[in-house]
């Protein structure tokens, strides 16, 4: 097994942003570093000054290079993509959405060091990888590795960033087993309680028994946790009541511990596009038949698929799904422009939740505004 610790930069936050330096060492098993890369690229759009701001690539240092796919990183890291290794990143919901838009789908086991910080040390401040640096003394270990390597430690720079997490990731080694930890990253997070919001301080499970039968949207950017907070109200649904429920995604991003709902008299069968069906819409099709209580959708991404999803709403399923769209309010003008002539009625849609991740007291939070249809 090769371990793959990884960060990425890129020129902003939004959906549109791409990478600007892709870095990872690659470990054995005893967590020797055996290669190193650390490739600037060029994107396909300017780097935001935002972004200069935290990493300071700045356009003069990307002069002569090439794109993402052409470098010798990720030429190599394709190769390393196999289900026998372990892929280790920080927060790996955004570097894993900015790969995807170079062509990259990942097939190794996982462990985001985010998630495990968060499942394993909850009441110790902050889960960001630079907090971490310096709450459990990581800084006194990266310069000898730095100095070998001929690197000099500065915090947002891809390399650095990979030094630092591949101390954080030995510290939880020897803590927690690597099989746990990517069982851990392979289930969804849950939420016990609500933070903010109208419903700050209700339990999660209350607030999602209000959601009725209809079309009940997520949107946002990629990496916005859509499907993260879409698969914790699933879960809870699954928990609380005897329900089925039918997944559908391309691919699946969570495997839920079906076990756990068997008490409950409960059922998730999770369908993968276009493995267990060809398309969304016939995936839906076919779910429908199976008269399932909910309904999940990865995501409407053409009008066939928002077409069968409004089809399934209107015929007294309760169907979640994610939709790229800047806003609630956009989310619907997003759909419209999909369903085109089809109908218009829409009187089934029952709720749109727009969701970003904003940084605040050094922790990264979900923000939402919900439109209640």
């Amino acid at each position: 097994m090769k371990i793959i610790v990884l960060d990425t930069e890129t020129t902003g936050m939004l959906e549109k942003d791409r990478i600007c330096q892709l870095s990872y060492l690659v470990l054995n098993e005893d967590f020797e570093i055996e290669e190193v890369h650390n490739d600037l690229c060029v994107p396909p759009l300017p780097i935001s000054y935002e972004a200069m701001a935290i990493h300071h690539i700045t356009p003069e240092m990307l002069e002569g290079k090439i794109s993402c796919v052409q470098t010798k990183a990720y030429k190599r890291l394709l190769e390393l993509n196999t289900p026998h290794n372990l892929l280790v990143i920080q927060n790996a919901a955004f570097d894993l959405s900015m790969l995807a838009k170079e062509g990259f789908t990942n097939e190794m086991n996982l462990i985001d060091t985010f998630r495990i910080l968060r499942a394993y040390y909850p009441s110790e401040g902050s889960f960001s990888l630079q907090f971490k640096r310096y709450q459990w003394g990581l800084y006194k270990q990266e310069h000898t590795l730095a100095k070998k390597l001929g690197i000099t430690i500065q915090a947002h720079d891809a390399l650095s960033d990979v030094i630092v997490l591949k101390h954080l990731f030995e510290r939880l080694c020897e803590e927690h087993s690597i099989p746990h930890m990517i069982v851990v990253c392979s289930e969804p997070m849950v939420l016990s309680h609500v933070p903010y919001g109208k419903h700050k301080g209700k339990k999660f499970l209350d607030v999602c028994m209000e959601l009725k039968e209809g079309l009940n949207i997520c949107v946002g950017a990629t990496g916005s946790g859509k499907s993260t907070t879409l698969a914790t109200i699933i879960h809870e649904q699954l928990l609380s009541k005897p329900i089925k429920t039918i997944t559908l995604e391309a691919p699946i991003e969570y495997y839920f511990p079906t076990k756990k709902y068997i008490k409950n008299n409960s059922i998730i069968i999770q369908r993968e596009i276009p493995i267990d069906s060809s398309s969304f819409e016939l995936g839906l099709r076919a779910a429908m038949r199976q008269n399932p209580d909910v309904i999940f959708v990865g995501e409407i991404r053409d009008p066939e698929t928002a077409q069968a999803a409004l089809q399934a709403a209107n015929t007294g399923h309760t169907v979640m799904a994610t939709l790229h769209a800047a806003s609630a309010a956009k989310a619907f003008e997003r759909l419209k422009f999909l369903v085109g002539n089809v109908t218009n009625d829409y009187s089934f849609i029952t709720s749109i939740m727009f969701q970003k991740l904003i940084k605040e007291d050094g922790k990264v939070i979900p923000y939402r505004e919900t439109l209640v249809c």
